[in-house]
């Protein structure tokens, strides 16, 4: 296999916004604590306080989520070390695709894993364990009940509602995976041997990535969610996560910069079997929209500290929720991904948070034997993929 690297610039396929980023643009110092390169990491660790009470949560955590599997050693000793106060991680993120979904999801993940590879080369006195964030919270069932090939699309139709992660495996589950019965030995055994779909991912992945020691992280847990009731008691009484968002992003446009992600008064989802629905104030407390359920403020503060589960960030809340959690430096992420984190530094600075270092994935273009033959009676260079079409129409008319 032929490699070939091609300037991101060159490409025409990322926004200014990225490109700057990535390029170290002036203006957008603020907006982020360190270069998205691997001699910010000893800087990023400085900053990283990261308390034993919270590895001791985490790691007990990861021993009930993973309770039940046989896994490979290297995820067994990368949760060990967990415990330790020399061990961080690196973090990706990605919705519950059916068999993954798009190829960037694998990407993202191998980009991770090198990042960690790396970061363990270059500071040997710290260990550094990969990991995936399952977002089992996502209630957009659209975006993840099919994926194509070949032409074809693949479709799980389903009724249930809420939290995507919850969805049982259920006869119309047990239908669609006849549909796909040329799929992989390991992809039949996750889910036919699971009964949410969220525990199907993490079977999955675990196959793909638990020799690499790749930790599956699923934020939906009632002892993880009790380390965020500061900053859920925060958006919902004082609306500081939306303050501090918004003036980043109202700085950030001002600069020219078009708004990846649009805060809200009240960043969280009140999630319950079935349901996963904003919240939103009342005339007397707290509604969630499309449910019927309300609260009022003292039944709600009393919910936070009894049952914070039941509180699920939007957008602008998780990456801080993350934080808070994982012993974190790194997340590697689309361009999207990565800029919208920059409208939200003011957030992290509010709950004495440190921000990690935002790094971008890698990104491949694979072809086939067919499409280089036919670049190369083109006469084309691995730049000449990404030019406008009209000018190298108009070109190769001109020049018949």
């Amino acid at each position: 296999m032929k490699k070939h690297c091609v300037d991101l610039s060159k490409t025409g396929q990322f926004s200014p916004f990225f490109l700057n980023y990535i390029q170290g643009k002036e203006e957008l110092k603020p907006f982020y604590s360190h270069s998205p390169k691997v001699e910010s990491f000893q800087e990023a660790i400085d900053a990283k306080g990261f308390s034993t009470e919270k590895r001791q949560i985490l790691h007990r955590a990861l021993q009930q989520q993973y309770d039940g599997m046989v896994l490979e050693e290297e995820v067994t000793l990368n949760i060990e070390a967990l415990k330790d106060g020399k061990t961080f991680t690196v973090t990706t993120g990605h919705q519950l695709n059916l068999f993954t979904g798009p190829l960037y999801f694998i990407y993202k993940i191998i980009s991770t894993i090198n990042l960690s590879k790396k970061l363990q080369e270059f500071y040997p006195e710290y260990r550094f364990v990969p990991v995936y964030w399952m977002a089992t919270e996502d209630h957009d069932f659209d975006e993840i009940n099919y994926f194509k090939l070949d032409g074809k699309k693949y479709q799980w139709q389903s009724n249930q509602k809420g939290a995507v992660g919850d969805f049982e495996l259920d006869a119309s589950f047990k239908e669609f995976l006849k549909s796909v019965s040329f799929a992989p030995l390991f992809f039949k055994e996750a889910y036919s041997s699971s009964k949410t779909l969220a525990e199907a991912v993490r079977k999955y992945v675990n196959h793909l990535f638990g020799s690499y020691g790749l930790v599956v992280v699923d934020g939906n847990d009632a002892s993880l969610k009790s380390l965020f009731k500061e900053v859920i008691l925060a958006d919902l009484f004082e609306h500081s996560p939306y303050q501090k968002a918004q003036e980043a992003t109202q700085a950030l446009e001002q600069l020219g910069y078009k708004s990846q992600i649009f805060p809200r008064e009240i960043n969280l989802f009140y999630l319950d079997k079935g349901i996963r629905e904003r919240i939103e104030r009342a005339a007397q407390g707290f509604q969630v929209v499309n449910s019927g359920l309300n609260f009022s403020e003292e039944e709600m503060k009393n919910l936070v500290e009894n049952h914070p589960e039941r509180f699920s960030p939007n957008v602008v809340l998780r990456p801080l929720f993350q934080e808070m959690i994982l012993p974190n430096l790194a997340y590697l992420g689309g361009p999207a991904e990565v800029v919208y984190w920059l409208q939200l530094k003011g957030v992290f600075d509010q709950f004495e948070t440190p921000f990690p270092v935002l790094m971008p994935r890698n990104f491949a273009l694979l072809l086939d034997g067919p499409v280089l033959k036919k670049i190369g009676q083109l006469g084309w260079s691995p730049n000449d993929l990404f030019r406008d079409f009209k000018e190298w129409k108009k070109e190769f008319v001109q020049g018949v």
